[in-house]
């Protein structure tokens, strides 16, 4: 395990220069398997002090180079700081992470065939990781796994070796001396604006390949079982579903009717082990063997000086955590009696007459506490009309919330004044995001721009809450295009800002107008889903989604005809004023 940060650590930058391929010979040349990685291989040259701003912005372009836009976006974005290794910050941490519940020792002694995976099915789960991914305590990186994989020289040979040590790994034959390392991973904690600490686990590159393997086998077994009650794991759509469904719902619900969301503390984290496992032997046993190596004793997670035991519930950045908890809490779901039960992972729903959604409430406490879920009745809310009469104490201590001000999964469900804000905010963090943008070089900024600050960054809102006639749209668009004038160094009329926000394949940048795309979004979002919605409205009478009304769409479709010819228009006075040589014709 002292390998890959022994070998493969890039060698100092600065100063003399380095032959990468002499220096990976000569230190595999002096490796030991019995001595701990050198402390100087990354080196102790004397660096320059930088200020933040530089700092983050090397460190932005960094990630772009290694393809990872999604961890530049977050270091755009994110108001999180790193929190150093202290004794205050490993309280927390272990607060976080708490002790083991017994574990029940007959799952010991169960047998149980093991999940086989071909080499084909084996690089597609190395291919898979996104780029630029970190690597876990031993330094081994996916981009190497990659590398290795796709050599022309010897990718087969190292393929068929790759394969055969994780089907070793998923037939629950990792020695137990090693587990606790192996199953374990890098901790990072982020402290958060609004206080408190967030933890991020990075476990080993390999661990994390099997689990892969583990989850695409599992996931394709599971997904006819968890639906539609659990749409977290398995089902295309399902956070899209939720939200269209929660709003049919809520839009025909009557006064004697209400709807909870429930949050749990610390949830995967705090998930009873043995109940976990138990599920996994019950429904898939083709990887109970991988997951009883995997999480039938703690793991160690390392933060710089300090270890924090894993000792519950499946382990932040595990590819197959997801599953297991839903796997688990399943049955839970399928106990309850509400007309309208969504799960999206450790996030319930619930809509019904006020009896029967109590009911359902204390059984989620009951069991729930049973497999170690605890409910935090301070962040769960009740959505009921002014009319309703609610008379259970734990019901009356969650926060109440109008109908109009229901939001689901990050999305407003109606128009209005928690709409306006959402906007509002989006506004806010693109403004603070094009600050950050203007002190990285233009050609990295016009990059994360395209790929997620314009339509990318807000098209979740777009598809969920309908957006088409906010006035905030404008205000978005206005704000891409001073960015775009930034960055190309010029003031864009209308008609070169009408090019630019065509798709690049078109002359255009790819920096898409919300203005544009906000309606069309939301009326494909809804008839795409439509056929789960039903699904998951089967025990409820509703009315149709706003889309899916016949005179609202025609209306729709005239509207969107309009503005099609508006810009094709527009577009036609642009080509034509390039080109002048050409008439038009009002048939083209």
């Amino acid at each position: 395990m002292n390998w890959s940060s022994s070998i493969l650590q890039p060698p100092t930058r600065g100063g003399k220069r380095h032959n990468v391929s002499n220096t990976i010979r000569k230190r595999i040349a002096e490796f030991s398997s019995s001595t701990p990685p050198p402390s100087g291989v990354r080196g102790t040259s004397r660096q320059r002090k930088l200020n933040p701003q530089t700092t983050l912005a090397q460190a932005i372009s960094t990630k772009l180079e290694d393809g990872n836009l999604r961890a530049a976006i977050r270091l755009v974005c994110s108001d999180d700081t790193p929190a150093a290794p202290s004794r205050e910050t490993l309280a927390s941490l272990e607060a976080k992470h708490p002790s083991a519940s017994p574990m029940d020792l007959s799952l010991a002694n169960a047998q149980c065939n093991s999940l086989s995976v071909d080499q084909n099915e084996a690089r597609k789960a190395v291919l898979s990781f996104p780029a630029g991914s970190s690597g876990g305590p031993d330094g081994l990186r996916p981009q190497h796994l990659k590398d290795l994989v796709q050599c022309r020289e010897s990718g087969s040979i190292f393929l068929t070796a790759l394969t055969g040590f994780v089907n070793m790994v998923l037939a629950g034959r990792c020695p137990v001396s090693i587990a606790p390392l192996f199953f374990g991973g890098r901790l990072i904690a982020l402290t958060k604006k609004s206080g408190g600490i967030r933890p991020i686990a990075i476990g080993m590159t390999l661990r994390r390949l099997a689990s892969k393997c583990a989850n695409s086998f599992a996931t394709s077994k599971l997904a006819s079982y968890l639906h539609p009650r659990q749409l977290g794991v398995g089902t295309a759509g399902g956070c899209e579903a939720a939200v269209h469904a929660a709003r049919r719902y809520l839009s025909s619900m009557p006064n004697s009717h209400v709807v909870v969301k429930l949050d749990f503390s610390n949830a995967f984290n705090s998930l009873h082990r043995s109940d976990m496992l138990q599920a996994v032997l019950d429904r898939v046993p083709e990887v109970f063997s991988y997951c009883y190596s995997s999480y039938a004793r703690p793991s160690r997670l390392f933060f710089g000086p300090y270890t924090v035991m894993s000792q519950e519930g499946p382990q932040q950045g595990d590819p197959l955590g997801s599953l297991l908890f839903s796997n688990t809490a399943h049955p839970l779901l399928q106990s309850l009696s509400s007309d309208l039960t969504l799960g999206y992972l450790d996030d319930v729903t619930l809509g019904g007459p006020v009896d029967i959604v109590t009911a359902d409430v204390q059984t989620i406490v009951k069991e729930g506490r049973e497999m170690g879920l605890q409910l935090n009745s301070e962040k769960c809310e009740v959505i009921a009309h002014q009319q309703t009469t609610i008379s259970d104490p734990l019901l009356c201590s969650f926060i109440p919330v109008k109908v109009e001000d229901a939001t689901l999964l990050g999305a407003p469900l109606f128009v209005g004044s928690v709409l306006d804000d959402a906007w509002a905010s989006r506004c806010a963090e693109l403004s603070r995001a094009i600050d950050r943008l203007k002190s990285l070089g233009a050609q990295d900024a016009l990059i994360l721009l395209r790929a997620s600050f314009s339509a990318p960054r807000v098209q979740h809102l777009m598809r969920c809450s309908p957006s088409g006639d906010n006035p905030a749209l404008e205000g978005f668009d206005e704000l891409l295009r001073s960015a775009v004038s930034h960055l190309t160094n010029c003031n864009l009329t209308d008609a070169q800002w009408l090019q630019a926000s065509l798709p690049v394949k078109m002359g255009g940048l790819g920096v898409r107008r919300v203005s544009s795309l906000a309606l069309p979004a939301y009326l494909a979002s809804a008839a795409g889903t439509l056929s789960l919605q039903d699904t998951i409205l089967t025990s409820s009478t509703t009315t149709q989604d706003i889309p899916c009304n016949l005179s609202v769409s025609v209306a729709v479709h005239s509207r969107c005809c309009s503005a099609y010819r508006q810009r094709h228009a527009a577009h036609e006075t642009i080509i034509l004023g390039q080109t002048g040589s050409y008439t038009r014709q009002s048939d083209r």
